[in-house]
């Protein structure tokens, strides 16, 4: 477990700013080979069976206001793990890091990726010369509604994507390059375009329903203008809520052209969306 590699753990506040690290190499790394494989004994994230404790984003930003101490820490290792639902590191009262993994920073032209078939494992996806930054892409943790959206990227490579904004996973060109360094929830965000289409301003928020229970509904995330295009069926036979996880509502927000879902009106953030499928 750790590092199969010769690498440390180093400053990097010249690139990343104030009381940032970073972890480089110290010998010559070939494609392909293994660098880094997480320890789920000692991981400071929660594993899969405990995400009943995962977060919702409403919920993360509750915990931030709550331990305001902490949230710097939270807001740089939390990580989206299914739509609207975050996992973050258990120590962040401590603000302790006990793994690797952590220090990983991201780059828009990477040289590192987890395996989606092993996702503990972290290996070198072209080959890296000793002292150069080991990296990896957060487009293949994140979305939309990453916390880290809104970044002001300074990896310096020529791929930089300048503000982060965490839909580049809807690109066809990043799929074939990253889709198998990817979470299982970036691959099946990717895996959904294939039937089914939204706006990159809108995310999945849960909403708690009648029965005490929750569902995800289609919300606005950033500003939306009336007559905007937000959501495509695939066709007119599949126009249902599951198919968006646009809810039903006798006062809609939307409305429907064939199979195109339009704005009413201009939304801001937080605005949900829906459709009167009594209508259709």
């Amino acid at each position: 477990m750790g590092f199969f590699k010769t690498c440390e753990i180093r400053d990097a506040q010249e690139i990343y700013g104030f009381s940032h690290q970073g972890v480089f190499a110290k010998e010559p790394i070939k494609k392909g080979e293994s660098i880094f494989r997480c320890d789920l004994s000692l991981c400071d994230y929660l594993q899969i069976e405990d995400w009943d404790s995962a977060k919702t984003r409403e919920e993360t930003l509750e915990m931030f206001e709550k331990y305001p101490e902490s949230r710097d820490f939270m807001h740089k290792y939390c990580y989206m793990v299914e739509d609207d639902l975050f996992d973050w590191p258990r120590n962040y009262i401590e603000q302790t890091i006990s793994e690797g993994c952590m220090y990983f920073n991201h780059s828009c032209d990477p040289n590192c990726g987890f395996l989606a078939i092993d996702t503990s494992l972290v290996v070198a996806i072209r080959d890296i010369e000793p002292g150069e930054e080991l990296t990896y892409d957060y487009q293949c943790m994140d979305t939309e509604a990453s916390f880290y959206a809104g970044l002001n990227c300074k990896c310096g490579s020529f791929k930089c994507r300048g503000v982060l904004s965490f839909d580049f996973y809807r690109n066809l060109d990043w799929q074939k390059a990253y889709y198998k360094y990817s979470s299982a929830n970036v691959q099946r965000k990717i895996d959904e375009l294939k039937t089914k289409w939204y706006t990159s301003r809108c995310i999945l928020k849960y909403y708690k329903t009648d029965d005490n229970n929750r569902e995800l509904g289609l919300t606005v995330f950033k500003k939306i203008r009336k007559d905007d295009l937000v959501a495509s069926f695939s066709d007119k036979n599949n126009i249902c809520r599951d198919a968006h996880n646009i809810r039903h509502s006798d006062q809609p927000t939307c409305y429907l052209v064939d199979n195109e879902v339009f704005a009413s009106n201009t939304y801001e953030p937080n605005t949900e969306l829906t459709l009167n499928y009594n209508l259709i």
